[in-house]
């Protein structure tokens, strides 16, 4: 008899602190709200001072984060850019490019409060992160 292959998530990001942290079923869901992309390195995904429009968990690869031209951050498979500007509707706190070549998922607003709602353990690490950044800013 045939027998269903269970889902898993791309092998870097079930590798991650963030994967490690959830619950494959809080993967599966990220996973189905959100885009993936493909970056090549060197590209701009979010600018400081913008309106917030997206937020980003990077699958493989590396983001760079500067704050006033600062690099403050280099975030790799697991790490969440633009929640910031999600959450709290201001403009976005700083400029996030890609240094390698990257996947990452892409959620918009909707999909974004959608993860937060059906996901607690993802929705604590974002909220979590947030606070820690802008504490530091």
């Amino acid at each position: 008899m045939f027998r269903r292959r269970q889902w898993q998530p791309p092998h870097t990001l079930a590798d991650s602190d963030l994967g490690v942290a959830l619950p494959a079923p809080e993967l599966r869901e990220l996973e189905r709200q959100s885009t993936r992309v493909d970056v090549r390195a060197g590209q701009s995904l979010i600018r400081e001072g913008a309106a917030g429009h997206q937020c980003l968990v990077v699958i493989d690869g590396s983001l760079a984060v500067q704050r006033r031209g600062d690099l403050v951050a280099t975030l790799g498979p697991g790490g969440v850019a633009g929640e910031i500007g999600l959450l709290t509707r201001r403009p976005c706190t700083a400029d996030v490019y890609t240094t390698d070549d990257t996947a990452a998922y892409v959620m918009n607003r909707r999909e974004f409060r959608t993860v937060l709602d059906r996901c607690p353990n993802l929705a604590h690490h974002v909220v979590a992160t947030a606070l820690e950044r802008s504490l530091a800013a």
